[in-house]
């Protein structure tokens, strides 16, 4: 029972002992009568109202005590972080994320801890509940740690790396927006990493800017594209280029209404 009900009960047995003893006339016991059955329902429902109490903060703590599988916080989902379209365009994001994450023996706080990413966002992700950002999604990965080139990638290390690559044959990475389509499938042990980027009206990189241990630079094939470099920021069209330290934090954007293409080249690959 809660301290208010035991209060109340200490002072109900205080008027019902000076309601028994005490010389009421007649016309006052008529009047409070009825008093030590209102007493007694005022206990009654406190007490029960305590109990009630305690059942929900018990269902409470059995939820929050299920599992970090679920998402542990509300979520402010913003188009820095992800598309809030309720399904992912790119489901096999989320499972690659879940297959990696049980490999290494994580659980989803765990991987959110690693990488700055709440358990929550990382379970719509896995459930395919919505399709990372590029920044995102290059942030979740960083918890394991990999490359957005080696998470796309799934050939067999031991396979000789190929020398002449077809169209259909370039290795594609796509976030449901942008798309990355990279020459050659699997990197490791390789010094450049070469990819035909295109950039649909309205979509970009992140607020959350980019960095990585590399150097990077492309030509614009068509289309205009903005690009912010550190503190610098200009818009690029066909036949410009660019090249910096992919150290200093960059973003992509189209701010245009025409799809921009370019061609980079990053060195080592880091993307």
């Amino acid at each position: 029972m809660c301290p208010g009900s035991l209060v109340l009960a200490f002072y109900g047995a205080i008027v019902l002992s000076i309601f028994n003893t005490c010389e009421f006339s007649h016309r006052a016991r008529g009047r409070f009568r009825d008093l030590p059955e209102k007493i007694a329902q005022c206990v009654m429902m406190a007490a029960n109202g305590q109990i009630k109490a305690e059942r929900e903060m018990g269902r409470m703590d059995n939820r929050s005590s299920a599992g970090d599988e679920a998402p542990a916080e509300p979520l402010n989902i913003s188009s820095d972080s992800a598309t809030a379209s309720g399904t992912s365009e790119t489901p096999f994001v989320g499972e690659r994320i879940r297959e990696l994450r049980h490999r290494q023996g994580l659980s989803q706080r765990e991987l959110g801890r690693r990488c700055g990413v709440t358990n929550g966002m990382i379970s719509l992700i896995e459930q395919n509940k919505t399709s990372p950002s590029v920044a995102l999604l290059k942030k979740v990965l960083s918890g394991f740690p990999m490359s957005l080139a080696d998470f796309f990638a799934g050939v067999d290390e031991g396979e000789s790396p190929p020398v002449f690559f077809a169209a259909h044959q370039l290795k594609v990475m796509d976030n449901g927006t942008i798309r990355f389509r990279q020459l050659g499938d699997h990197l490791k042990g390789r010094a450049m990493q070469i990819m035909n980027e295109t950039y649909p009206p309205g979509s970009d990189t992140g607020e959350t800017m980019l960095t990585h241990e590399a150097e990077e630079g492309g030509f614009v094939i068509r289309g205009r594209i903005e690009i912010t470099v550190g503190h610098q920021c200009t818009v690029l069209g066909p036949g410009d280029g660019y090249y910096f330290d992919s150290r200093l934090p960059h973003r992509f954007r189209n701010i245009g209404d025409e799809t921009c293409e370019l061609v980079s080249a990053c060195s080592p690959p880091s993307f």
